[in-house]
């Protein structure tokens, strides 16, 4: 039997390419298409002075501040650096139609056509999606979990040391209710103690001190060498 030895001799991995549109290659679930969608909902032109510069036409300003609020979302601050992002990252050019503003432009553009601060925009953004969304924003949820600005897996806080701290927090309390029932042991006022209290029992308390020291007419005194009451 015969074997052909194919050798692929102008094969080139480099080799031109028909060009794509970047929406095939930004995931569903990519951040710039969220950011795109909630753009779209909010009128921007309103944050943006018109252009009275007489010459060529600039840049489009809506992309300008497209390029300007996702690169900040990403934690670019630099003009240098949104122009790097602009060159470099298919996100940014899927948004803003492929534009490539220098830093030089983009910090013009700041300066001259924003009338506003970013973080008032962010605020519109914040707002549009809470209406949106209907999140509840007066009430907060604790669960123990901590978040850190540009968290990383490096960054955490331990449990334990919560629960150790909440537990000698505990003792405290504790020691210090006891030494408040020998005060009032003679007025019938007794505090309940136990090995763990909760917020509404503690509040119960500081009001009921409260009205003590108005009724005593106890007077706060700061510093050293000042006698501070007891109470």
């Amino acid at each position: 039997m015969q074997y052909l030895n194919i050798i692929q001799e102008y094969f080139n991995p480099k080799q031109l390419k028909l060009p794509l549109l970047f929406e095939m290659k930004i995931p569903f679930d990519s951040e710039a298409r969220t950011f795109d969608e909630v753009f779209r909902r909010i009128d921007f032109r309103q944050y943006i002075e018109p252009d009275r510069n007489v010459g060529r036409i600039g840049y489009n300003p809506v992309n300008m501040l497209k390029l300007i609020l996702f690169c900040m979302m990403k934690n670019i601050t630099s003009t240098r650096g949104m122009e790097k992002a602009a060159k470099n990252d298919i996100r940014i050019m899927w948004l803003t139609d492929e534009l490539k503003p220098s830093h030089q432009t983009i910090n013009q553009f700041m300066k001259e056509r924003l009338k506003c601060q970013i973080e008032d925009i962010f605020h519109e953004l914040n707002q549009y999606i809470i209406h949106k969304e209907k999140i509840e924003v007066d009430k907060l949820y604790i669960d123990g979990t901590k978040i850190e600005a540009n968290a990383n897996k490096y960054k955490f806080i331990w449990k334990g040391s919560i629960v150790k701290f909440r537990d000698k927090l505990y003792k405290k309390i504790t020691k210090q209710l006891e030494s408040m029932n020998e005060r009032y042991a003679e007025t019938g006022i007794f505090f309940p103690v136990d090995e763990t209290y909760e917020h509404e029992t503690l509040l119960k308390i500081i009001r009921y001190l409260e009205a003590d020291i108005e009724q005593s007419k106890v007077s706060f005194v700061y510093g050293k060498g000042q006698r501070k009451t007891a109470l």
